[in-house]
């Protein structure tokens, strides 16, 4: 009988510890914040119709799905480029690879964030 005690005594207390420990972590937005930061972040994925690397405002041009183009900035600093789970330079990325480019709203521009060449 005092296991049993014992048993239900731990998981209450459980019940009580666990969800309040996760709550104390949870970081409180407001909503239109949420909505904001859900909105801008998106994906695209097609092949690289053109890069240019070396204006003042690098740039490539993503063919995807029914020839729709879109054009996608990059910041030589902070955007990564991936293959194959290993890091590549911008240079080598080539007209006509297939990438999937992860991309946010910045003043009204899209600023990609990675590109994984797939």
């Amino acid at each position: 009988m005092k296991k049993r005690e014992v048993t239900f005594v731990f998981a209450l207390v459980m019940s009580i510890l666990v969800p309040t420990a996760f709550a104390a972590d949870a970081t409180v937005m407001p909503m239109n914040s949420v909505a904001k930061a859900s909105s801008s972040v998106a994906a695209i994925t097609g092949k690289i119709s053109s890069i240019d690397l070396s204006s003042k405002t690098p740039s490539l041009k993503i063919s995807g799905i029914g020839g729709n183009v879109t054009i996608i900035q990059i910041d030589p600093t902070t955007t990564s480029v991936w293959k194959m789970g290993k890091t590549l330079p911008l240079s080598e990325l080539k007209s006509g690879e297939q990438v999937k480019v992860r991309h946010m709203n910045s003043n009204g521009k899209d600023l990609a964030k990675s590109i994984e060449v797939l």
